[in-house]
């Protein structure tokens, strides 16, 4: 039996509710109630009673708590290590956009209160990374598309993440309200690459209003983007959290384009089979205390 299904067990009896388990927990609700499903038929016992959208515990849930919280409570005592005893690498396959906000921006907190494990970063498209984890060719996935869920993989955290056109202050969009399409499509626009998520998000949402945008630029960076666009050379479409520095400081704005409102998700994950290690477990538990998403400035 696994540890994670003990603390979801006890999370969601404490609280009466997936919910608000998963909330605490940093899991989505499908992945607590999996967890759940999974303890029971470890068990062979129904654990709760599910009536419409309550949850109650059963007679045997009770008898299993008693004992959930008693191994739980030798387990934080006898076994869990100090951090700085935690040993070994963890590989992570991320979209590139999350690499500056999950990981550079952050490591070296991470490494200092985790001296002895060590990250191996690899970036690539959403399918690429779904093949890697499949074939334990990486420990973690973090992506940023569509909101994906599968039986074969177990979603630890999840976020939704808004994008939008974005401009220099000095544009001439810049300040204007309710854009339609047909005016924004007479400027010059600098993209990510056409397979990159949000990138294929809008593609397929203007051909369906039959508009394609032709980019003077496509830059697999974001961040350099971002930089061309405060110099008032073209629009760009990117996530709030890449150019949030740039929002902040005036030098970029968000366009009011009231027909396109699109968003991707920030998911993490790993396989449901995979063994979550100490040192596994540190990792997901940091990377999945990382907001990118602020209070719009819309």
């Amino acid at each position: 039996m696994e540890t994670k299904l003990i603390q979801t067990f006890i999370t969601v009896a404490e609280l009466n509710s997936f919910s608000q388990a998963a909330k605490k927990l940093g899991y989505s609700q499908p992945t607590v109630s999996l967890q759940i499903k999974q303890l029971e038929e470890e068990l062979h016992v129904p654990l709760f009673e599910r009536v419409g959208h309550t949850i109650k515990l059963t007679e045997q849930g009770h008898q299993k708590l008693m004992m959930a919280q008693a191994i739980h409570h030798e387990l934080q005592a006898f076994i869990t290590p100090k951090t700085d005893s935690y040993q070994g690498s963890v590989h992570i396959a991320m979209a590139d956009s999350l690499c500056d906000p999950l990981i550079t921006k952050h490591f070296q907190q991470f490494h200092e209160q985790y001296p002895h494990i060590d990250w191996i970063i690899t970036t690539g498209g959403t399918f690429d990374m779904y093949s890697m984890i499949d074939h334990n060719q990486v420990d973690i996935v973090c992506t940023l598309d569509d909101h994906l869920y599968d039986m074969t993989h177990l979603v630890t955290n999840e976020e939704k993440i808004p994008c939008h056109f974005v401009a220099a202050k000095q544009h001439p969009l810049a300040h204007q309200k309710n854009i339609p399409i047909e005016q924004l499509m007479q400027y010059d626009f600098i993209l990510t690459e056409k397979n990159m998520s949000y990138r294929r998000k809008l593609d397929t949402l203007l051909a369906q209003k039959q508009w394609e945008i032709k980019p003077i630029l496509e830059f697999a960076s974001t961040q350099d983007i971002c930089e061309i666009i405060r110099q008032n050379v073209g629009i760009s479409f990117l996530p709030d959290f890449v150019v949030e520095p740039y929002i902040e400081k005036h030098e970029i704005v968000y366009l009011d384009i009231p027909d396109i409102q699109l968003h991707v998700w920030k998911q993490i994950f790993i396989h449901k089979e995979k063994w979550i290690s100490p040192v596994l477990q540190a990792t997901i538990d940091f990377l999945s205390n990382i907001h990118l998403q602020k209070k719009s400035l819309l």
